[in-house]
Order: structure tokens, then C-alpha cells, then sequence
């Protein structure tokens, strides 16, 4: 549904074949791309922006990134983007500038098959500018938006970006115990529970860890760490 959305919002009314798995885009759709922007190959290492969308609306080049960051992004304290594509890396990297948001330089990796890889990261300074900029696209365009990261990205713009003291010495920790009375929790989880940044959250676990008043519990497969006391 959301992909014959995004279609009508750039082609008008036209007949997208779905199924539970994949949506069967038509192929005029992708030459008239090709022909637009004079692009002769969509290949993953050798793809790159072409120099006419960067003359386009701030709009238009808002909801290419978003697209970037929907498809490639993560989201947890902060947005990167990981790609194994150099020169397409710099061309987001030029194009976030571009908007106005200010971007880190582009960082080596290695991905999880070994290959080298690239990545970068908006500033959470421009998270605000961001999450308004993507409000005025949406009432223009009610689907360009950060589809099933964007509850994730209003998270981090609500908790993420402070850096005003919220509570006196200790007092975290002693929620967090008291959070996890006779139960196990996420450190999503307290973190939601308590109005506090992940990573926040995450060092205040291991530091109470390491004082022996919790336990990490167990790892699910995702990745995301469970968390017990151990005085209750």
C-alpha cells in the first residue's frame, strides 16, 4: 500500500500488481528515470546522484534522503547511513549539506560480508529543522515520510538531542532499579519508560552491572540487550 502510494504521488494513477512479499513496479517507470536523468546503470557499486537532482526544490531533494534513510539508515541515537558505495556516499553526504543539515565526514567500515564500506551521520543538532522539514514535505505529500523508521526518528528527536541535566546524581539509576522490579525490560524499553536517550540508558546499565544490581539477561536475536535486577 505504501509503495502505491509513493507512485501516485510522482505518477498519478497507475496499476502496481502486489502481493505479500513484493510490488511489481511498471518498467516504463524506471526509463523514464533513466531517460530524466540520463542514468545508464542502477547497479549497487556504481550507481550515484545525478547532478540534475541537486538543481531540484529542497523538497525534492528532502524526499530523496529520506528514501536514502528509510532504505539504508539507522536510527538509534543518532541517523547514519551505511553504504558500500563511495561515490554515492559523498553525493548524500553533498546532498544533506545541501538542505542545510550539518553531516560528519564520511567514516570507513567494514560490513558484515568483510567488504569495505562507508558511512555517515546527520547531526542531532538539526534533528529539530529536520523533523519540521518532513512535516511541511508530508502536508504536501502525506507519504513521503520515514515510513517504518518514523516513530523510531520522533523518539530520538523527543529524547535524543538534549543535553540539559534532567534529574539529580543517582536518581536515574534508582528508577531504573525500580523499573526493573520483578520484571525483565528492553533497554528500548526504560528508556521510553523513563524520557531518556538510549545510549543514556545504556550507560547507566552498564554501570550498574558492573556494581552487580543487574544482569544482562539475555540478547534476543535483533540484538536488543534484556535486562533483570538482581536486588529484587
Amino acid at each position: 500500500m505504501r509503495t502505491r502510494c509513493f507512485a501516485k504521488n510522482v505518477f498519478g494513477e497507475i496499476d502496481l500488481k502486489v502481493n505479500t512479499k513484493r510490488v511489481n513496479v511498471p518498467a516504463c517507470i524506471i526509463l523514464i528515470l533513466k531517460k530524466y536523468f540520463n542514468i545508464t546503470d542502477f547497479g549497487s557499486f556504481v550507481s550515484y546522484l545525478p547532478k540534475k537532482l541537486f538543481i531540484h526544490s529542497g523538497y525534492h531533494r528532502l524526499a530523496v534522503l529520506l528514501s536514502f534513510v528509510t532504505d539504508e539508515g539507522t536510527i538509534y541515537d543518532n541517523i547514519i547511513i551505511r553504504m558500500a558505495n563511495k561515490r554515492i556516499m559523498n553525493d548524500i553526504r553533498k546532498l544533506i549539506l545541501s538542505l542545510g543539515y550539518d553531516c560528519m565526514p564520511l567514516g570507513k567500515m567494514i560490513c558484515g560480508s568483510g567488504r569495505r564500506g562507508y558511512k555517515i551521520s546527520l547531526s542531532n543538532l538539526d534533528l529539530k529543522k529536520l523533523s519540521i522539514d518532513i512535516e511541511k514535505l508530508c502536508s504536501l505529500f502525506p507519504t513521503c515520510n520515514l515510513a517504518q523508521k518514523q516513530e523510531s526518528f520522533n523518539y530520538l528527536v523527543s529524547h535524543g538531542c538534549s543535553c540539559a541535566r534532567k534529574r539529580y546524581f543517582g536518581e536515574t539509576k534508582e528508577l531504573l532499579l525500580r523499573s526493573l522490579k520483578g520484571r525483565r525490560c528492553k533497554t528500548q524499553e526504560l528508556a521510553t519508560l523513563l524520557g531518556i536517550s538510549r545510549r543514556t540508558t545504556s550507560i547507566h546499565l552498564d554501570e550498574l552491572e558492573k556494581q552487580d544490581k543487574v544482569h544482562l539477561f539475555y540478547t534476543n536475536p535483533k540484538g536488543a540487550k534484556v535486562w533483570a535486577s538482581k536486588l529484587y
